[in-house]
């Protein structure tokens, strides 16, 4: 009897001392992954039915200083994982004020919001399923300063900026499909102000955070540093090299970016899997809302739905330039998952995600084979396809250029850019190597409209939107402006005017340096454009552009004059005119084109 409870005894000892097998697996394969993509640190944390399940650091929050991750002093910037603290926050006060999700929320806008009747026309349903219609807005957005610094302006009168500065008018109708948007939540935190009479910061910090025991995350939103805290460096990794970028600093806090640790990640991931939330809210968030796509999952409230192996999941991506989050739940099972880590590789993360999940979840990685389907005429899925997505209000703008897809049919599938997809339905293409899919929508005259793939919304460009049309104007222009510097260049003596009167070639000479300088710097904007340029508004190519724009505006006039005033002169040929007249015409229509483009 003795003997039985020495080893009984050294059994419980041993199971406190060891580390369970799944864990040291876990371990093992998140430092493989690591070094994979040569991640400088990471974080996960992993919730089962309410109870911890697994929680660890690796790496470094800081390269130079050698400073460890830390689960529970290493502050994460969660990025547009603050939609579902924000969408958990506005579910729960609806349901305490008896709102309905599916009410217009004009009524509960604020003052300065009550004459925008598209906005007020909106219900709380589509702002938390993303489908008011309204594109996304990045610029502006951010700014390069430390998070942990305090705040300097509440997120209530960035809200006032915000829209004071946009029209937001929607680029598609509502409720017909997803377009992920900040927009919806910068509303939604107007709108928990507007009801509950309180601060967003405030009403967070107070009602939702420190009643889930998320102490850290509150006092950080309220601006109260506690002592030991750390912001995590953000890497951009290229070629085996770290190299810190700047620090980002949201200007949205709903949207953009919610402060916090893994520590209190798990406290809220504990939540979600326990079973012990409001049901409307825990089914709002767990019930899937609304698709795209025939064959993607879609939208919950605050999450997007999609298959891992057997399960749904429920799940959220998010980060800062240099930083990536993840949070997923799985209700079936009642798992839930945040892993962090600051590196800007976004294959990390799904690769991460699997090396957690393939110790819990069997098969998950599965994907049911399709059969393919024959259609007759390919052909007619050809053309060049826009991002809808995008906002027509700011430089982003850009992108309906810069990401413009071309479609063309080859052999028994159909190139969507260099991707191959084959047909498995009339409208409906899979590409085996990305694990998409593709879906074709049809307006109610069966003409092709959109093309959805994933979560991203294009549609047919007309030809002289396309990026050959225009990439072909420019050039016209650039020859153009080529032939005219080198008129001025070989005959730059004879072209005074009655022999005197230098104004004429001065003035043709500055006109031509403005479009050449417009022209130099939109080359530079097509080939290193950076959305994170835009989001903190710091574009120097962009400024160059403004800059020659408006000079080329500006001379247009004196060049038209000078170039009559050639006219009485016989030493200017008939062509020599013609050349300035088009550069002329053609310079205008390239300041039309930047004022398009919102570089004017």
């Amino acid at each position: 009897m003795k003997q039985i409870k020495i080893i009984t005894m050294i059994l419980l000892l041993l199971s406190f001392s060891i580390p369970s097998f799944a864990a040291v697996d876990i371990d093992h394969l998140i430092n493989v992954e690591m070094v994979n993509y040569n991640v400088p640190g990471a974080m996960v944390t992993v919730v089962k039915e309410g109870k911890l399940y697994y929680k660890n650091a690796f790496g470094d929050a800081q390269v130079i200083t050698k400073t460890p991750m830390d689960v529970g002093l290493s502050v994460v910037q969660t990025g547009s994982v603050s939609k579902v603290l924000t969408t958990y926050a506005l579910l729960n006060l609806l349901v305490d004020k008896h709102i309905s999700v599916d009410d217009a929320i004009g009524p509960y806008l604020p003052e300065y919001l009550s004459e925008r009747a598209y906005i007020g026309s909106l219900t709380f349903r589509n702002l938390l399923t993303h489908t008011t219609g309204i594109a996304n807005i990045k610029a502006d957005s951010a700014t390069q300063e430390d998070p942990l610094k305090s705040i300097s302006i509440s997120f209530g009168d960035q809200a006032e900026l915000f829209f004071d500065a946009y029209n937001l008018k929607p680029v598609i109708e509502k409720d017909t499909y997803t377009i992920f948007t900040n927009v919806g939540y910068i509303l939604s935190g107007v709108l928990i102000e507007s009801i509950s009479g309180e601060r967003y910061e405030y009403y967070m910090a107070e009602n939702i955070l420190r009643p889930l025991g998320m102490t850290t995350s509150s006092n950080l939103l309220l601006g109260n540093l506690p002592p030991g805290l750390t912001r995590i460096q953000n890497y951009s990794v290229f070629g085996g090299q770290r190299i810190p970028l700047d620090p980002f600093k949201a200007k949205h806090l709903p949207s953009d970016d919610f402060l916090t640790t893994v520590d209190d990640m798990t406290l809220l991931l504990k939540t979600f899997t326990s079973g012990d939330m409001d049901k409307t809210v825990y089914d709002a968030l767990f019930t899937r809302q609304i698709a795209n796509n025939a064959l993607i999952s879609g939208r919950s409230f605050g999450f997007s739905v999609v298959k891992y192996g057997d399960y749904e999941a429920y799940i959220h991506d998010g980060g800062i330039p240099g930083s990536n989050t993840r949070l997923l739940v799985i209700p079936e099972i009642k798992l839930g998952l945040f892993l962090t880590y600051n590196s800007n590789n976004l294959k990390a993360r799904e690769s991460l995600t699997n090396a957690v999940l393939s110790d819990l979840i069997d098969d998950f990685e599965s994907i049911d084979g399709h059969v393919p389907y024959a259609i007759d005429d390919l052909s007619k899925f050809n053309g060049v396809f826009s991002p809808v997505n995008v906002s027509k209000e700011t430089l982003e703008k850009l992108t309906r250029i810069i990401d413009q897809v071309r479609i063309t049919n080859d052999s028994n599938g159909i190139k969507i850019g260099d991707d191959y997809y084959i047909p498995i339905s009339e409208t409906i293409f899979y590409s085996d190597t990305l694990e998409n899919y593709a879906e074709f929508r049809t307006d109610e005259n069966g003409q092709l409209e959109y093309l959805l793939v994933g979560n991203s919304i294009y549609e047919r460009t007309p030809f002289f939107q396309s990026i050959i049309f225009e990439g072909a104007m420019l050039l016209l222009m650039a020859l153009c402006n080529v032939i005219a510097l080198l008129l001025l260049l070989t005959r730059w003596s004879n072209m005074k005017v009655n022999r005197i009167h230098d104004t004429p070639r001065w003035v043709l000479l500055f006109h031509s340096l403005a479009i050449s300088g417009v022209l130099v710097f939109i080359f530079i904007i097509s080939t290193r454009y950076d959305i994170s340029n835009v989001i903190y508004g710091i574009n120097t190519a962009v400024s160059g552009t403004k800059f020659f724009g408006y000079a080329t505006l500006i001379l247009s006039v004196p060049a038209l004059i000078m170039i009559g005033r050639t006219k009485q002169d016989y030493r200017w040929s008939k062509v020599m005119i013609y050349v300035y007249e088009v550069q002329i015409f053609l310079g205008l229509c390239l300041v039309y084109w930047l004022f398009l483009y919102k570089l004017l």
